[in-house]
Order: C-alpha cells, then sequence, then structure tokens
C-alpha cells in the first residue's frame, strides 16, 4: 500500500496488478519487457515486477501492517509470497472501497459501517455511532499515492474513468484467466469499488468471465470500469467536481542497483572551422549497469 510514494526505478517484464477474490490468483496477462521502469508508469500501466521487487525490499511485515491500518481485516491478506505484493489476498470490495478512502481523506481512515441508527421501545441505542477516523498514513504519502493513481486514469488502464469528466483517482485489477475484475475509484468525495466474477454452483472456483459483454477478455479497464462511472457519474450528480490537494513533495526514492542513469549531455560544437560538425548529445548508462534480464532467486531480483 505505501510503495508508490517514492519514486523508483526497476526493471520490469510482466503483468497486470490484480486485486482477488476467494479463488483466484494474479493476472498472466504479460507486457513485452519493458526495462527499467518508473514506479509511477509502473502503476499506470499495470506491470508487476516492480512492486514485487519493492515489496520483498520493505518486507511482507511491513506492507501487511500497513494494509491493516488503512483497514484490511488480517484474516484477508495472502501468506508470504511474491504474489502478496500484486493481489493474492482476498479483501472484500467494501473494504478496498475503504481504503481508497483513505487516501481521498488524506491518511485518515475510518472503518465502514451500514448501521447508523438503532431504536428499541422508542429509545436510540448506544453503540452505533460512526466511527472515529484514525491516522492510518501521512498525509504526503496519501497525497502521493492519489497523484499516481491519477495517472492510471489520465494515460493508464483506467481511461474510460474519464467520461466521468471529474477529477478521479484509482486503479484496475485483472485476474488469472479473467476469474474478477475490479476498478476501484474515488473522488474528494467518494470512493468506489466495483469487482466482476462469476460463480457457479457446481464448481468450487470461480469462473473465467471470457465472453461476458461479448468479451474474448475481460479487464478491470473494461465493464468494470464503466460500471464505475455510470455509478459515480449518478451519486455525485450536484455536487461540484473538487480538486485532489497537490502532493507534498516526498523527496528523490532510490533506484534499483544497476538502474542506467543518462550521462551528461556533451556541449554543442561551435559553428565554422574546417568540419562545421555540431557534438551530438548521448545518453549512455552508468558504468557496469547490466545489459540483460536480472537474475531471480527466491523471489529476489537483482
Amino acid at each position: 500500500m505505501t510503495t508508490a510514494s517514492r519514486s523508483r526505478t526497476s526493471r520490469a517484464t510482466t503483468s497486470p496488478t490484480p486485486r482477488t477474490p476467494p479463488g483466484s490468483s494474479t493476472s498472466t496477462t504479460t507486457h513485452p519487457s519493458a526495462g527499467y521502469i518508473s514506479l509511477r508508469k509502473a502503476m499506470e500501466q499495470s506491470v508487476n515486477t516492480p512492486y514485487v521487487q519493492l515489496g520483498e525490499d520493505v518486507g511482507y511485515g511491513n506492507v501487511a501492517r500497513t494494509a491493516q491500518s488503512l483497514g484490511l481485516r488480517p484474516g484477508s491478506l495472502a501468506a508470504p509470497s511474491a504474489g502478496f505484493y500484486i493481489g493474492t489476498s482476498t479483501p472484500s470490495a467494501i473494504r478496498m472501497a475503504g481504503v481508497y478512502a483513505t487516501f481521498a481523506a488524506d491518511g485518515m481512515q475510518a472503518t465502514p459501517y451500514s448501521v447508523t441508527k438503532v431504536i428499541h421501545n422508542g429509545s436510540v441505542l448506544a453503540g452505533f455511532s460512526a466511527p472515529a477516523p484514525v491516522r492510518a498514513l501521512p498525509a504526503a504519502v496519501a497525497g502521493n499515492v492519489t497523484d499516481v493513481l491519477r495517472g492510471v486514469i489520465a494515460r493508464g488502464t483506467g481511461t474510460k474513468a474519464q467520461a466521468l469528466g471529474r477529477t478521479a483517482a484509482g486503479k484496475t485489477g485483472t485476474t488469472d484467466d479473467y476469474r474478477s475484475a475490479w476498478f476501484i475509484g474515488y473522488t474528494p468525495q467518494l470512493a468506489t469499488s466495483v469487482v466482476l466474477f462469476r460463480e457457479d454452483s457446481n464448481h468450487p472456483q470461480l469462473q473465467s468471465l471470457a465472453g461476458v459483454g461479448g468479451l474474448q477478455k475481460v479487464f478491470g479497464g473494461d465493464i468494470p470500469t464503466e460500471i464505475w462511472t455510470q455509478y459515480m457519474r449518478d451519486a455525485l450528480a450536484g455536487l461540484p467536481d473538487a480538486p485532489f490537494p497537490a502532493p507534498a513533495p516526498l523527496g528523490r526514492g532510490a533506484d534499483e542497483p544497476g538502474a542506467p542513469t543518462p550521462s551528461p549531455s556533451a556541449a554543442p560544437a561551435k559553428r565554422g572551422g574546417k568540419s562545421g560538425k555540431r557534438a551530438t548529445a548521448t545518453a549512455a548508462p552508468a558504468p557496469g549497469a547490466p545489459t540483460a534480464r536480472p537474475k531471480c532467486r527466491h523471489h529476489k531480483c537483482r
């Protein structure tokens, strides 16, 4: 949950980032090798590999504690594995909406609830007041997560949400064999989670969504995003298009070891002289930068 808070460059080679209900796992739809890629672009384009590596670097315990502080139930979190960092846990849609509402609220988390008042024999019973918000993330971190998730809608896998015509942030998710598809998004006023899946009472596992809506492949950026957009349009009718606060700077993050950095550009040559040629600015990888894919052992890529 905290992995998008600082800039970082990592090598990316694989697939869309999912959020999975029970019985499913991560997506196997692949991207061509993207080489080194920023965490922002990886989030926008649903490229998994950088977030697996970052999760391994941060550590399962830290990621799990952050997820719980944002409102996910401990029992819904998957066991430690590389897949944990990209969506093998099983949170409910309402809990995921609550997590994204925390981002919208600058890091203040409020437990989702549905009963607002109970009256017995004419008296209002105690214990049903709205949960008090608590600090789950620093405001600067929540603001930067929102800034990254706005990019998913602006130029990533969630561009269909642009049809809302409002300032919004969100994330798509697709599981393997298209057994579930998600879109979770929010404006400053409202967070909504949409999950689409298919069940069959004769089979214990979720069934593929292939063919739903006439689509051979159902991604989170398709039907779930369209449903989210239509619902949010009605739910927010009459409310202003409120902006998100500008994200506070967090400083420069660390790149993955071996990430190439551009060399200083050569100064253009002066005109005239015998040749009259100009110097060409070039970018070269840093000394010792790898030219092949990293070797991965026990989910650690270097």
